[in-house]
């Protein structure tokens, strides 16, 4: 059933949005799909109305929505799209690959909410500071018609808001990310490099994410990477060493707000 849910709605936004995007003066392209099929990439070949001397584009999709997640210019054509678990890159030979950092798929994000909202604690008896406390997920069988209608109210709302929500950000000089997804699945982190032109003096960005949405929270640029992005209850931190630790404060996720407005709703 969950993979059956997952792909359901994956085709289902597949078929409102935009599958596919190209330059009106792309004579050529190449296409490649991820091994898991979350991802879409291609290279095509610009004339620019000077045939003699083309220029070659490589871009890069989520395959479920169809959103564009980074475009890059390449002087030559690319002999061999390849793939790994967290990036793409159009390999030119030497040290002229250029990589493209993968963000959290719609699909990663869909079955990320549905995680969570299959994990309900059970409260009856030891308490959380317990340590032999832990969460345990509640089946259907054994739950009760007002958590069976909750979690089904919670799904719909959730989807819903995931679908009008704009699903990643990326910044089109990142060459390096690092990613961190919260403990408990609400939230994700990336650490990235930013070469803005200056490879020998570059940036570095922290940006944090609801797991959910894939809303942008908070965005922190830093002169020096994070060796470590390590999570608390009620924040993120960019742990860059000493007194320079960079914290972002966690809001209510859209699961937190979502859950909350439910309580209010049932309180009569």
């Amino acid at each position: 059933m969950k993979k059956l849910l997952i792909a359901g709605i994956s085709l289902a936004l597949l078929y409102f949005f935009v599958t596919h995007r190209s330059d009106s003066n792309a004579s050529s392209c190449v296409r490649s799909t991820s091994p898991d099929g979350l991802y879409i990439a291609e290279e095509c070949r610009l004339d620019w109305n000077h045939r003699d001397n083309p220029e070659y584009v490589g871009r890069v999709y989520d395959a479920a929505s169809g959103k564009l997640i980074a475009r890059r210019t390449l002087q030559t054509p690319v002999p061999q799209i390849m793939w790994a678990s967290n990036y793409v890159f159009f390999q030119r030979g030497g040290d002229d690959d250029d990589v493209v950092m993968l963000p959290p798929s719609l699909y990663d994000r869909i079955n990320a909410l549905y995680w969570r909202m299959t994990q309900w604690q059970i409260k009856q008896g030891p308490s959380e500071a317990d340590s032999d406390f832990r969460p345990e997920t509640l089946s259907i069988s054994h739950a009760d018609t007002d958590q069976v209608m909750k979690k089904l109210l919670i799904a719909g709302i959730s989807l819903a808001l995931l679908y009008f929500f704009v699903t990643h950000r990326s910044d089109s000089n990142a060459s390096s990310c690092v990613r961190s997804t919260s403990p408990d699945g609400l939230y994700i982190a990336e650490e990235c490099r930013l070469d803005w032109n200056h490879r020998d003096n570059p940036e570095y960005v922290g940006r944090v994410y609801d797991g959910a949405s894939g809303k942008l929270i908070a965005r922190r640029t830093f002169s020096t990477p994070s060796p470590k992005i390590m999570w608390t209850d009620n924040y993120v931190q960019f742990q860059i060493g000493g007194d320079d630790d960079d914290l972002v404060m966690l809001p209510p996720s859209l699961y937190d707000r979502i859950n909350a407005l439910y309580w209010r709703m049932t309180q009569w």
